[in-house]
């Protein structure tokens, strides 16, 4: 008998361990796409701590990254394994999901106190510039405010003037409080610049004026880089010497992108760069990480520019009839060096400068 209980037991627990909810949670910021490939698009995105339902079911996608299974308010999602602890969900990390977040539609929205005209207007918006919505709405003066975190602190803006959504893109907070999007639909992976420790700009970057019209390659003419914490330091080392050599207000380029295939975030898609003279305004730019005189980059750092450009085309951040340019095709400079140099005039929208 006392086997027969003692057996009795082992099932309950044995059954109890295998229909356990598993967690997938977040280590550090992550994005759950909506299949097991960089490639595919961002469902929301995943602060650490944030945690999603485990299907119990890994992939290798084509990149050869081990991808988790995990469910997003019922739809199937993706999140590379590495970035994830596999863990039984409890009442806590339960509550931690992926944030809603309420992106501005439009210029210039006020965002303010409290849910009323007559509150303080705490900052002033610009497109596409999102908060965390904290799921609480109120009526007031003719309008319905969404409630936001702003820098920790309670915050309103005008429901007919933001989406709220998933967050599906990485945000970074600003100088002002205010996250700003990078990685868009389509991109490979782009380590933000709150990820790698950027600098606060010494002044407010400017937005550009309209899509660019053109793309220009740059190399760093430095040492490479083959891993991320190697490709963060070089970053950072760009970062200091045009604040700090050259007085610029902040790293000039657009991206910076390393031998270890990620993309770093420079002044980002929507703000004026400091890269190439003449053409700040109307275009943007990558630097690639080392020196190219000699040799080209590596496929990880070549394809994932390649993305970047294909990324920004389609959701417009860069002009359908861009121009692809290397530095020196506007400059009195070896940039981007000879070989890259060479090999981009290969690149669909390569156009020579004609001077």
């Amino acid at each position: 008998m006392a086997a027969l209980v003692l057996g009795s037991l082992l099932l309950i627990t044995c059954a109890y361990m295998v229909h356990s909810e598993q967690c997938a949670c977040a280590q550090g910021p992550v994005q759950a796409r909506a299949g097991p490939s960089f490639q595919d698009h961002v469902v929301a995105l995943l602060s650490d701590g944030n945690c999603l339902s485990y299907k119990d079911h890994d992939q290798i996608g084509s990149d050869g990254n081990v991808w988790a299974n995990t469910d997003y308010n019922g739809q199937i999602t993706w999140i590379p394994k590495s970035y994830v602890k596999i863990e039984p969900c409890n009442t806590d990390n339960l509550k931690k999901r992926a944030d809603q977040c309420a992106c501005t539609s439009t210029d210039s929205v006020h965002l303010r106190a409290g849910a009323s005209l007559h509150a303080q207007t705490l900052a002033t918006l610009t497109v596409h510039q999102c908060l965390t919505y904290k799921n609480n709405k109120h009526p007031a003066d003719g309008y319905t405010w969404v409630n936001v975190d702003y820098h920790g602190q309670d915050a309103w803006i005008a429901e007919n003037y933001v989406h709220i959504g998933a967050c599906t893109t990485a945000t970074h907070t600003n100088s002002s409080g205010v996250h700003s999007t990078v990685n868009l639909s389509g991109c490979p992976h782009i380590v933000t610049r709150s990820e790698w420790g950027a600098r606060t700009p010494t002044h407010p970057l400017i937005h550009l004026p309209g899509i660019p019209k053109y793309f220009f390659i740059h190399h760093g003419a430095s040492a490479p880089c083959h891993t991320k914490t190697d490709c963060i330091a070089k970053v950072r080392s760009a970062q200091a010497y045009h604040m700090d050599g050259r007085q610029y207000s902040d790293v000039g380029y657009s991206f910076l992108v390393g031998e270890d295939g990620n993309i770093y975030e420079g002044r980002g898609w929507d703000h004026v760069g400091g890269h190439t003279l003449n053409y700040n305004s109307v275009g943007l730019a990558v630097c690639f990480l080392g020196n190219f005189m000699d040799h080209v980059p590596n496929d990880a750092a070549l394809n994932a520019v390649k993305q970047l450009i294909a990324c920004g085309v389609a959701n417009h951040k860069i002009s359908s009839s861009y121009i692809l340019h290397g530095h020196r095709d506007v400059g009195q400079t070896a940039c981007p060096g000879t070989k890259l140099y060479e090999l981009i005039q290969s690149w669909p929208h390569y156009i020579r400068h004609q001077a």
